[in-house]
């Protein structure tokens, strides 16, 4: 999902690894390129090894702390990953090597401390990342910047830095989120509205990304507030709808099951007792009483909570049905709760989401990473492999 502009440089041999002409300084350079191409391959655990390799035989190789790092941010074990951003970025400035790769270090590691909550360090590297004329990516930097004064408090700065992100490359979507939520705080419902819209339409697969759901979501609210209430309704379906999906991370329900249900694909489906469990999962998950869900359940399809195999089950009444329920209760509870925000007066002092009252959620995607920049991450394995 992910890709880094100075990782793809250094192995089509744009960069050197870490400048070193010992015989341990290149096999560490060996085992860095091999530990990056295993990690795009998926190969974790494999580039993990790789990397300690890589540093054992030269502890210097900036490079190999930069990966070992970002890896490690994959992993959300941000606490490891600080530290070896923290080496990576000391080791650059040491050798004094600028350029694109320490502005890159600088914005991963800005956006390690904005998780581990030290807002006021991540303003101080990423506004360094997002101001050095060598980022290969600096809508990413500014985009983080203004993610990390949002956490602050920070509203007009926040919509500042997101409106420098989105000027150098019109198509960031995160970073139109990020300015409506921030314009949302400063009761600019104009101004949010018009950010959400191009948060879900700058680019073709925003409006499907479930990590966009959330700008569905908030694109609802605003519309409640300012009296679109068809046009609130209408962004708040789609939240509920990718919310199901979104779901599957959280509830450990594969996406498939998901869908099986609501098409009652019973021949695609375990037996009874396991979608029992996976119904209840998925109440939980959007905030619905389970075991008033449980006994539909109960009431519907008796007959399925033998063990036998669902595929000898020929009704079409359907586990859809239960599925449909729950979304339409998520939905409904989503509409009330905005409707009665639409009632109340805004005031400044009060410009709570409904994200933190209701069940459409996006808390496991993690809309705000931006982490660095998308798609160049590809090249890297064929490159590294011829």
């Amino acid at each position: 999902m992910w890709g880094l502009v100075w990782l793809a440089c250094l192995v089509i041999g744009c960069v050197t690894a870490s400048g070193a002409t010992t015989p341990d300084g290149d096999r560490s350079d060996r085992e860095f390129k091999l530990a990056a191409a295993l990690r795009s391959e998926g190969q974790m655990a494999s580039a993990i090894e790789h990397l300690h390799i890589a540093l054992e035989l030269n502890p210097n190789n900036a490079e190999a702390h930069l990966l070992l790092g970002f890896i490690q941010m994959e992993r959300r074990d941000y606490q490891k990953a600080e530290k070896d951003l923290s080496n990576a970025i000391k080791l650059l400035e040491k050798q004094k090597r600028g350029g694109s790769t320490l502005a890159e270090a600088r914005n991963i590691y800005g956006l390690c401390l904005i998780e581990l909550e030290r807002y006021e360090e991540a303003l101080v590297v990423l506004r360094q990342s997002a101001t050095d004329e060598l980022n290969r990516a600096p809508h990413l930097a500014w985009g983080n910047l203004g993610l990390a004064q949002f956490h602050l408090g920070e509203y007009q700065e926040a919509v500042k830095s997101t409106m420098e992100a989105v000027r150098i490359q019109p198509r960031f979507c995160v970073g139109y989120y990020t300015m409506a939520r921030a314009m949302w705080h400063l009761q600019q419902l104009k101004d949010a509205e018009r950010a959400l819209v191009s948060a879900l339409g700058a680019d073709e697969s925003c409006a499907k990304s479930v990590q966009l759901q959330g700008a569905w979501r908030l694109r609802g609210e605003v519309r409640a507030r300012l009296g679109y209430l068809d046009d609130a309704v209408a962004d708040l379906e789609q939240c509920v709808e990718l919310d199901a999906y979104s779901n599957s991370s959280t509830t450990r329900i594969p996406r498939r099951t998901l869908e099986s249900l609501e098409d009652d694909r019973f021949e695609d489906l375990p037996s009874g007792v396991f979608v029992r469990g996976f119904i209840k999962a998925y109440a939980s998950a959007v905030d619905i009483s389970a075991d008033e869900v449980l006994a539909r359940f109960d009431e519907e399809r008796p007959q399925t909570l033998s063990p036998a195999p669902l595929a000898t089950v020929h009704s079409r009444r359907g586990y859809g049905v239960i599925l449909l329920a729950i979304t339409t209760a998520a939905l409904f509870a989503i509409i009330v709760a905005t409707f009665a925000l639409v009632r109340r007066a805004p005031a400044q002092d009060d410009p709570i989401e409904l994200s933190s009252a209701v069940p459409c959620q996006v808390e496991a995607a993690k809309v705000e990473r931006f982490f660095c920049a998308p798609s160049t991450i590809a090249t890297l394995t064929a490159s590294s492999l011829s």
